[in-house]
């Protein structure tokens, strides 16, 4: 989630604060929360069962927004956190930065984002060292990437209104470099990450997705990935095959199909049959599996072996009750190991 491979990702949009559909995720705070947002102004408490409590307030304009976050976490040393954030757009150029000050270091990152003709640029540079994140190694980087996107359009099948085309051609390149160096350890670790990515709308209801990643460090094996995704797609139905290699040690091989319908209004289907030969730890390959609201699945494929998933929901309203289930069943196999199956359930009811 935090790499930068798109040009999309050097600057994100804030979500400001969201419940969370799931009870048993870890990532989350459990706690209350309220915002307040007027013309101009807006702001934002929130507490968590853990003893955290903080607080954030912006002033938003027509171009952008200037805002400030504190919290703190009861029975925890060093947890006061104090950031200033801005965000502004100029002539179709998108500007975002933020300084924040935690365990008596300063951490900062500065991004820049917008067009030079028919090309979108982006830039980033980030400043955090090992004092302020806690880990034992401090993060100094610079980033780059372009996109373009043809004019060109073509119109997807069984779709109308807003969404229902897409550019014909789309690519991108970004690449980000790091130092990532531990304090009195010499010598300094270098890292540099290279993404490009090709997508082409072959036809109405065909699409054609590629991408290869590079990655370099002074410390380990450099990682080569090379991924292609052939993709269908008419009104409800859909269809996927992904065919991903990885070497690093040795070569990693990773393929899935994967066939769905969707009702926007009732119920999704979607099963998937996935094969791996991958022999290396450091050859695995991550996967975005499809789960509940709440639950983010990206698995690490390694061994050899092959896998299958079942996920459905369904959607129901009785007068002032919406009723929403979510199912998902998988099975995996893997040499020398004994099989894997999953079974979950989640169950919503919107008052």
């Amino acid at each position: 989630m935090s790499s930068l491979s798109t040009v999309d990702a050097f600057i994100r949009r804030t979500p400001g604060i969201s419940p969370v559909w799931s009870y048993s995720s870890e990532l989350v705070h459990r706690g209350a929360a309220y915002t307040y947002a007027g013309t101009h102004w807006q702001a934002t408490a929130f507490g968590g069962l853990d003893g955290l409590l903080g607080a954030h307030g912006a002033w938003q304009g027509r171009h952008g927004q200037v805002g400030s976050t504190v919290s703190y976490t009861f029975g925890k040393p060093g947890s006061l956190a104090v950031a200033v954030d801005i965000r502004w757009n100029w002539r179709g150029w998108d500007a975002a930065g933020e300084v924040a000050w935690k365990n008596g270091g300063f951490a900062g990152l500065a991004a820049f984002r917008g067009p030079v003709g028919p090309v979108k640029m982006a830039f980033q540079g980030r400043v955090v060292p090992s004092r302020f994140s806690g880990k034992k190694y401090g993060e100094y980087a610079l980033a780059a990437g372009a996109e373009y996107k043809s004019e060109q359009r073509r119109a997807l099948a069984g779709r109308s209104g807003f969404g229902s085309s897409v550019p014909r051609h789309q690519t991108s390149l970004t690449a980000d470099a790091a130092f990532l160096p531990i304090p009195s350890v010499a010598p300094s670790r270098f890292q540099l990450r290279v993404y490009a990515g090709w997508q082409w709308q072959m036809a109405s209801a065909w699409a054609l997705d590629v991408r290869f990643t590079e990655r370099y460090r002074n410390y380990e094996r450099p990682r080569h990935a090379f991924r292609v995704d052939g993709k269908f797609g008419i009104g409800p139905w859909s269809a996927v095959s992904r065919l991903e290699v990885v070497q690093c040690e040795k070569v990693g091989v990773l393929n899935y199909w994967e066939g769905g319908y969707k009702d926007e209004r009732t119920w999704s289907a979607y099963f998937r049959l996935t094969g791996f030969l991958i022999d290396q730890w450091n050859d695995r390959i991550y996967v975005y599996e499809r789960d509940a609201p709440g639950n983010f699945s990206v698995p690490a494929y390694s061994g050899r072996g092959g896998a299958m998933s079942l996920v459905g929901s369904w959607k129901h309203r009785f007068r002032w009750i919406t009723l929403k289930a979510y199912l998902r069943g998988s099975w995996m196999v893997r040499v020398g190991r004994p099989p894997t199956p999953g079974l979950s359930l989640q169950l919503h009811c919107d008052l």
